[in-house]
């Protein structure tokens, strides 16, 4: 069975900190328990180093003892002097000491745990032979140090040894500690590991690897479905996040060595200004301009703020054609929109006279009506038909018919105007409707306050290499300091959700290197020429 699958089976239901606990135990058990043994092990062998080297080393301080050597010297040696001084030692020390003179006589013992040591036959009583008789496991004979006096004259014998209980008390001793100091640090180690465990749960959440592992998956997927580009910047100013739609902006702009862009410096997209601006301040900025090696994009750039400590920002993106095209398209089909709506609004206007006149049975009123009505249509509809070729732009005009009608404004298609079909192979017909629906738009806007006769002329003319757009109001002039900034994005004079459509006009009109004029004032009203060039060779 794989590592993978004996962890699953054997961590399956077990919570993340229940885990952490668990494996700390373990590990700290397994290394407690092997150190205990191995310690326990050795003990024997240390303290019986141990204490044979503090054998050696009272074995040295009785030979060195004026007391001793002195007790020694004399003929009749002062036996009680050597026990007195060896009785001290061995109390102090718990170590069994035997003094023999220069002749191998016994002298002195003394044993604190009172086992017996000697044990010898009469007939080498009282000789440094019986050394063969002493316990091993206490004395050696190998540890009998000579004593000597001022003269270097041999006076007599010592050996120290420490009896075999002493050895396995400092054993135990030695062990219950090593056991103790496990047990302590083993619940030191499940304390610590309980601390960990609920620290690593805070700072996940409170969520389990399983569900940040999905979290992550759905995080990602939901990022890469979203066709703008997302960048995550750190505190440092360093990428640590790319979408697909990101990704895909770099690649068109070019952006080198994309496989190594984390904890790479956000300067390396575009530049970093206004994103060091909310690393600073904590604050959002919207509408903000990048130029991405020559892309043009616009985005916002949002603060991450985790438990109100500022820890990144995250960057959204998009191409400014992308978001140019989208407001083209809202605005062309608003254009229709509001042309069907005026159709719409308009015939059941004449719907509700029908009925109305069918309810009181006044027959020849109704006759009259319908023919009114089916001439007026008639010539409106033959009017724009006739020299404008192009179906969708004149079912659109005749929308904007409708739409004037509705709001009481004049409005009509000059005599002079023309359309073949042929140009909507040449210019976009969606480009048209833009630049004149919205022109007219602005006309309707600005009569619709004006008081007395309203009217709006629009004239498409047809020349050899370009078409001419002429749209006129007789509605208040426009100030000579406002002309120059009707085009700049943003700005308007009728208040918020306004500005964008003169903008757009003019936008378009850059792309299919086009021109547009304007000249207001108070007798003529106002008066917008369009410019837009038709290739040569085009057949009218």
């Amino acid at each position: 069975m794989s590592y993978k699958a004996v962890h699953k089976h054997t961590f399956k239901g077990i919570k993340l900190y229940q885990a952490i606990v668990l494996l700390v135990v373990i590990v700290m058990g397994v290394a407690l328990i092997a150190n205990a043994t191995l310690i326990r092990k050795q003990m024997g062998s240390i303290v019986n180093l141990r204490l044979g080297m503090n054998a050696t080393r009272i074995s040295d301080t009785i030979t060195n003892a004026p007391e001793i050597v002195a007790a020694l010297s004399k003929k009749n040696v002062d036996e009680t002097a050597i026990i007195n001084l060896i009785s001290k030692i061995s109390n102090a020390t718990n170590a069994s000491i035997i003094i023999f003179d220069a002749k191998g006589k016994l002298v002195a013992v003394y044993n604190p745990t009172n086992e017996s040591l000697l044990e010898v036959s009469g007939n080498v009583q009282g000789q440094i032979g019986m050394m063969k008789d002493l316990p091993a496991n206490i004395f050696k004979k190998e540890d009998v140090q000579k004593i000597f006096n001022e003269e270097h004259k041999l006076v007599g014998y010592v050996i120290v040894g420490f009896p075999e209980n002493l050895v396995g008390k400092v054993s135990q001793d030695a062990v219950d500690i090593i056991t103790i100091s496990s047990i302590l640090a083993l619940a030191i180690g499940i304390l610590g590991a309980l601390f960990l465990a609920r620290k690593v749960k805070n700072t996940l959440f409170g969520y389990e690897p399983a569900e940040i592992a999905n979290l992550l998956q759905e995080r990602n997927t939901l990022l890469d479905t979203v066709k703008e580009g997302v960048f995550a910047v750190d505190i440092n100013c360093n990428l640590y996040l790319i979408n697909i739609g990101g990704m895909n902006i770099l690649t068109k702009a070019g952006v080198e060595d994309l496989a190594h862009w984390y904890e790479r410096p956000f300067a390396i997209i575009a530049d970093d200004s206004e994103v060091r601006k909310v690393l600073k301040s904590g604050k959002p900025l919207n509408n903000i301009d990048f130029d991405i090696h020559g892309v043009k994009t616009v985005g916002d750039i949002i603060p991450i703020n985790i438990e109100g400590k500022l820890t990144g920002v995250i960057v959204s993106i998009n191409e400014k054609t992308a978001i140019k095209e989208m407001a083209e398209q809202l605005t062309g089909v608003t254009n229709y929109a509001d042309a069907l709506r005026a159709q719409t609004h308009e015939f059941m206007n004449k719907m509700h006279v029908i009925s109305g006149l069918l309810a009181t049975d006044n027959l020849n009123e109704l006759k009259k009506y319908i023919k009114q009505i089916s001439v007026n249509d008639e010539i409106n509809l033959e009017h724009i038909t006739n020299r404008i070729k192009e179906p969708l732009l004149s079912g659109f005009l005749i929308g904007k018919k409708s739409r004037a009608n509705e709001l009481q404004i004049e409005f009509s298609l000059s005599d002079e105007s023309s359309f073949p079909a042929s140009i909507g192979k040449i210019i976009s017909i969606n480009d048209i409707i833009l630049i004149i629906g919205n022109l007219l738009e602005n006309s309707f806007e600005a009569l619709r306050f004006y008081e007395g006769e309203r009217i709006v002329n629009l004239a498409l003319l047809t020349y050899a290499n370009e078409l001419i757009i002429t749209v006129e109001n007789n509605g208040p002039d426009i100030p000579a300091d406002t002309l120059a900034k009707i085009f700049e994005k943003g700005y308007t004079t009728k208040g918020s959700g306004h500005g964008v459509g003169l903008a757009l006009v003019k936008e378009r009109l850059t792309t299919i290197n086009g021109k547009i004029d304007v000249e207001s004032d108070k007798i003529n009203g106002t008066v917008f020429t369009v410019e837009i060039p038709i290739k040569e060779g085009v057949k009218l």
